[in-house]
C-alpha cells in the first residue's frame, strides 16, 4: 500500500514536542518514584527518555524524505567523541558555536534547558558544555554528509 502523504515538521518542533512529552511523564514518574533529574535519574529514566527519543525523534529522521536511508543519528543523552559520519541536532543560533545537541536539561523547570556539545571539525571539544534555555532554541539536523535541514517531509 503506497501512502503518498507527508507531515511538514520544523526540526525545532520535532525537539520541541519530544521535549513536551518528557515535561508529561514527570508527574508520572514521581508518582513511581522514578527520579528524572540531572545528577538522580539512572537507567529507569535513561530508558524512558531513550525509548521515547527512538520512537519520536529518530523515528521521524527515518521516514523523513530529506534523509537519505539508514541515516545513524547520534543517541539522546550521550556524549560521543565525534560526530562524523552521524547525523545530530544543532543549534542554529548561537553565533561562532559548532554544537551538537546532547539533551534537555532542568534549570528551573522540567526540561527547560538544552545541553550541546561544542565541536570542533565534528569532534567533541573535551569538557567544553553549553546550556542555554530551551525556549530560544532554533535547531537544525546536520546530515553526516554536512548538509544542514530545519524542515522535514515525514512519511505518515
Amino acid at each position: 500500500m503506497e501512502n503518498n502523504d507527508f507531515l511538514e515538521l520544523s526540526i525545532s518542533t520535532l525537539l520541541l514536542t519530544f521535549r513536551d512529552a518528557l515535561s508529561s511523564l514527570v508527574p508520572h514518574a514521581e508518582t513511581l518514584g522514578i527520579p528524572w533529574k540531572d545528577g538522580d535519574a539512572y537507567d529507569d529514566w535513561d530508558n524512558i527518555s531513550s525509548a521515547l527519543f527512538k520512537s519520536m525523534v529518530a523515528r521521524s529522521i527515518q521516514y523523513a524524505k530529506e534523509c537519505p536511508d539508514n541515516t545513524p543519528l547520534a543517541p539522546y543523552d550521550i556524549l560521543i567523541p565525534s560526530y562524523k559520519g552521524s547525523a545530530y541536532f544543532s543549534v542554529s543560533n548561537i553565533s561562532n558555536n559548532k554544537n551538537a545537541f546532547v539533551k534537555f536539561s532542568t534549570s528551573e523547570n522540567p526540561f527547560d534547558t538544552v545541553m550541546l556539545a561544542c565541536l570542533e571539525d565534528a569532534k567533541f571539544k573535551k569538557n567544553e558544555m553549553i546550556y542555554i534555555p530551551a525556549e530560544n532554541c532554533i535547531f537544525d539536523l546536520v546530515l553526516s554528509n554536512g548538509e544542514v535541514i530545519d524542515n522535514l517531509n515525514i512519511s505518515v
